[in-house]
């Protein structure tokens, strides 16, 4: 399981595309941590907030700090991580969600789904029109656009990096041109944005 192949969407070329088939994929995170290439420890360096950094620029707007910290007194993981599949649940789906995707527990968050639903849209009201327009495999199309440069990058350079959608598995030796090129991949890609990097 060292091959990886891209999965694209909807009989076209334009949707979808992300790699899959790596071995790692179906590693929980705290295990892909314990991953070694050459016998070198590893980081994995993520995009953050991709999906909503490139919808406010797209919207010519300023993404609101943490585009998922919507439940102030709820700041933890879990409360979190539901706020990121509810949001990614409403920009994927092509008409309004009446109640949560069967994976989604909104119990920790203390909400109801209309609840949250609409915490959502108020925190993120600058580009509202998002919302159910069923446009999550074009912005996996763009993720995937962009870990294909940062993959291509290395391997011209031999250097091993293992792609887990839009984060990168690499030695910690190589963990700040890992993060410079995503960076720059990025900015090419967006007009000289800037985007967040976070490294597990």
């Amino acid at each position: 399981r060292k091959i990886l192949y891209r999965v694209f969407s909807e009989t076209t070329f334009k949707t979808g595309g992300r790699c899959y088939g790596g071995w790692w994929h179906s590693l929980p995170s705290k295990m892909r941590a314990k991953i070694t290439i050459d016998g070198d420890d590893v980081v994995e360096c993520d995009y953050g907030t991709l999906h909503p950094k490139i919808f406010y620029l797209e919207y010519g707007a300023e993404l609101p700090g943490d585009a998922y910290d919507i439940l102030a007194e709820k700041n933890d993981r879990d409360a979190r991580s539901a706020v990121k599949k509810a949001f990614n649940a409403k920009i994927n789906a092509s008409r309004p969600l009446m109640r949560a995707p069967s994976k989604l527990d909104v119990k920790g968050t203390g909400l109801t789904w209309r609840e949250l639903s609409q915490s959502i849209i108020e925190k993120h009201h600058a580009i509202e029109d998002a919302f159910y327009s069923g446009q999550g495999l074009r912005l996996q199309y763009i993720d995937s656009q962009l870990a294909e440069r940062v993959m291509l990058h290395f391997a011209n350079k031999g250097v091993p990096v293992l792609p887990v959608h839009d984060s990168f598995i690499i030695a910690a030796q190589h963990q700040r041109n890992l993060v410079a090129v995503m960076k720059r991949v990025f900015g090419e890609r967006f007009g000289g944005a800037d985007i967040k990097v976070t490294v597990k």
